[in-house]
């Protein structure tokens, strides 16, 4: 809320298969307020994991991290990593490890027991990394960020572009992400075994 108004309105719906398949879909709505700027970084959800789910695999763009400004060096395919090796260890701690143009994404143990996120639409943007995004935030200095006893795995369906106007030029118009009316998406979630 800003100014004692409402800025958005979310909405979640889970339905749970017999398989165990759960089919998510994400929505956010702009109210009738016009005078307030609806440009959000992005819109996803954030799932804790169990640090044991430290094998990430994903068919989009990697290896390194790209956004949907700064992906011209990415290329498609199936990509295999440890979570933390994603990370990308800016001096100050700031978003980082996206990978965008995601199909699926999946996070297993050494047994291959994990969780697997995949596309329902469209594609979707992830990022994962041993420590929470509350850490990230925190935190003054890469040293300050410490491994945690999770995995804090984000699914973006949206996300605004790169520029951040605290080291040079912010983003470009195109990137920004705006909320005219709504934004939505969906995914599956299938537990691997």
């Amino acid at each position: 809320e800003a100014e004692g108004k409402k800025l958005f309105d979310t909405k979640l719906k889970y339905k749970i298969y017999p398989d165990g398949t759960i089919a998510v879909k994400a929505k956010v709505i702009k109210p009738g307020i016009r005078k307030i700027p609806m440009e959000i970084p992005r819109f996803g959800l954030t799932l804790g994991l169990d640090s044991a789910f430290e094998n990430a695999e994903y068919f989009g763009l990697g290896e390194k991290e790209n956004l949907p400004d700064m992906k011209d060096h990415a290329y498609m395919g199936i990509h295999k990593s440890k979570v933390w090796s994603m990370c990308e260890d800016y001096i100050k701690p700031q978003e980082n490890g996206v990978h965008s143009n995601v199909h699926y994404a999946s996070f297993t143990d050494s047994e291959g027991k994990g969780i697997k996120i995949s596309a329902k639409k469209k594609p979707f943007y992830f990022s994962s990394r041993p420590y929470s995004n509350a850490a990230l935030i925190k935190a003054k200095h890469i040293e300050d960020l410490k491994l945690e006893d999770r995995i804090t795995l984000n699914i973006d369906g949206f996300m605004r572009g790169t520029g951040s106007n605290s080291c040079g030029p912010d983003v470009l118009s195109q990137y920004n992400l705006h909320i005219k009316d709504e934004l939505k998406f969906s995914f599956f979630i299938n537990v691997l075994k």
